[in-house]
């Protein structure tokens, strides 16, 4: 031990700066003495090493990052208000994207659009422009006027009494304020369309444009063949989602070789009319299918379709595909949350199963 302390001594005074430095030495002393005897009543100099630790700076950055990715996702999301589907396609409706809605007549893309668009309006106050392609204005109203609570689905003046004025009046109100703008130029031109839509962003700040049906837009230019020009119009479109940056959700009618299949009638991409073009340029394809309109009143398992809608995610550019299920209300002419409803009419799907325990769903 005594040569120890010598050598280590020696050590100092070899190291030690020409101009003697009281505090350096002692603070060189009491390291050698704890590593001689590095005992529990040492308390002497301990050796500092760096912790398994974070400035709280660091945490802050961390949450700070997080949180401002958080928002940038949230604004560039517009959520449906249909939970599933906003879980199946990794918030909802995102900005740029060319969504389109297929489905046969009867299904009900309109009242979707609609139900979609109540959610948007009320839920979350996000500026719509709707193109009311094969309606006027004053109808489209009339249904969303059914879809707000308290709203009646005939709702002509005529029909109402005291009893029911009131809450006319109410929703009326109510539709007065919400952020939506309604376009039934006839006829539609994709270049009209553009114009407008450009003009609507930039006074009116949309974050979602909805066209009810894509196969009523035409173009100024000629092409061969209806298929080469709805190409052509989706290709605009979506162009002008990523000009806009939001999202375009355009409904589609199908071919007629549904009708024709056996089985479910479950559509498929290739039933897009016209649709090599179609399915080319959507970013996302949604199949919107009600077994109960071909009177098919339990599905393969056994479960009951009454009121039931599925809603297909067919082609998804950015993520995953699926079904997802939405209740028909007939009543008010919409669709909700199938959620709400599970309990009440025992209905169990397989595919909803699925997309709920799945592990990977991004929320």
């Amino acid at each position: 031990m005594q040569e120890k302390i010598l050598n280590s001594l020696q050590v100092i005074l070899d190291t030690q700066h020409q101009e003697f430095d009281s505090i350096e030495l002692k603070k060189n002393l009491k390291k050698i003495i704890y590593q001689l005897d590095p005992g529990p009543d040492s308390t002497c100099f301990v050796p500092p090493t760096e912790p398994d630790s974070f400035h709280v700076k660091q945490y802050a950055k961390k949450m700070f990052s997080q949180s401002i990715e958080k928002k940038l996702k949230e604004l560039s999301t517009i959520h449906t208000g249909f939970h599933q589907l906003d879980k199946l396609m990794g918030g909802g409706l995102k900005n740029g994207e060319l969504i389109i809605l297929g489905g046969r007549p009867g299904m009900g893309k309109t009242t979707l659009l609609l139900s979609l668009i109540r959610n948007i309006l009320l839920e979350f106050q996000k500026p719509v422009y709707y193109l009311s392609t094969d309606d006027i204005a004053t109808n489209i109203l009339k249904r969303l006027h059914a879809m707000i609570p308290g709203g009646r689905t005939r709702i002509l003046e005529e029909e109402l009494d005291e009893s029911t004025w009131d809450s006319y009046i109410d929703t009326l109100k109510i539709l007065e304020k919400l952020p939506l703008h309604i376009d039934d130029t006839h006829p539609v031109y994709i270049e009209r369309i553009m114009d407008a839509s450009r003009w609507m962003k930039e006074q009116h700040g949309i974050r979602l444009i909805c066209i009810e049906n894509l196969q009523s837009i035409h173009t100024d230019r000629t092409f061969r063949t209806r298929d080469l020009e709805l190409g052509y119009i989706c290709s605009r479109l979506k162009g002008l989602a990523r000009e806009l940056n939001i999202p375009i959700l355009a409904a589609s009618h199908l071919s007629r070789q549904v009708e024709y299949r056996g089985g479910t009638k479950r559509p498929l991409l290739a039933d897009l009319r016209d649709s090599g073009n179609i399915e080319l340029e959507a970013d996302k394809v949604l199949f919107l299918y009600r077994p109960e309109y071909y009177n098919i009143d339990v599905d393969e398992v056994g479960n009951s379709t009454i009121q039931l809608a599925e809603l297909a995610l067919s082609k998804n550019r950015t993520g995953k595909t699926g079904t997802i299920l939405l209740k028909r209300d007939a009543e008010f002419t919409r669709f909700n949350n199938f959620d709400k409803y599970t309990e009440d009419l025992n209905i169990r799907s397989r595919r909803l199963d699925d997309l709920e325990d799945d592990d990977n769903a991004p929320f």
